[in-house]
């Protein structure tokens, strides 16, 4: 049908944006078919991030790593306007603003091929440890000299896009602690600095923004 969205690759390189209210809605499309969508309803904050497609002049979005409820698999038709779409799950229509976006894409070889060490605001030594399996391990420890064990927590990391997404399996700590799923996008990645804007603030041992590579003695 004339006016719809029909190839993925148009996609590439463009924000999408909705917000009525205290509500948004913004997705982000990469190359290689991934996206990620940051959302607030009234309080909530929501994350998704994941593969689309278009089938059919559906845009197809699976998510496989997100915060709060997300659909297994979601469909649109995407009607095209005026610099917007109108994206209709055939339960509500939206229409998205769109907006082109040069995204940087970092080496994400970077991250795998050495660990990382970072200090709080709190005084905590943390270390973070990415495996070229997609698996991490995350500690914070007291200062050198006692060396206590605060928190650990184990997971999933993943990168779609410019956003690093760092899932929970198991977490450990001193206190009982919420252990969400921690995102944000990479703001900066070389041999020499690892930094993301970790949305996750406000969370009693929420992650370093900011990280320097471990350097073996």
């Amino acid at each position: 049908t004339a006016g719809y969205l029909s190839k993925a690759d148009s996609l590439v390189g463009k924000s999408l944006e909705w917000s009525n209210g205290d509500s948004s809605s913004t997705y982000f499309f990469y190359k290689n078919g991934e996206y990620v969508r940051v959302s607030k309803y009234g309080e909530d904050d929501l994350f998704e991030a994941g593969y689309y497609d278009v089938h059919r002049q559906q845009l197809l979005m699976l998510p496989a790593q997100f915060v709060g409820r997300v659909s297994s698999l979601t469909s649109y038709s995407a009607k095209i306007g005026e610099g917007s779409y109108e994206l209709d799950d055939q339960v509500s229509a939206k229409t998205y603003e769109v907006t082109s976006v040069k995204f940087s894409y970092p080496d994400t070889e970077l991250l795998y091929t050495n660990g990382w060490e970072s200090t709080s605001h709190d005084s905590l030594l943390w270390t973070l440890d990415l495996l070229e399996n997609n698996r991490y391990v995350l500690e914070a420890k007291t200062g050198v000299s006692d060396n206590t064990l605060k928190v650990r927590r184990k997971g999933e990391w993943n990168v779609f896009g410019d956003f690093f997404v760092l899932s929970v399996d198991t977490c450990q700590a001193t206190e009982s602690v919420q252990c969400p799923t921690e995102y944000g996008k990479i703001l900066k990645l070389s041999s020499e600095k690892f930094e993301f804007d970790n949305f996750n603030e406000s969370n009693v041992y929420a992650a370093p923004k900011e990280w320097t590579p471990v350097i073996e003695e």
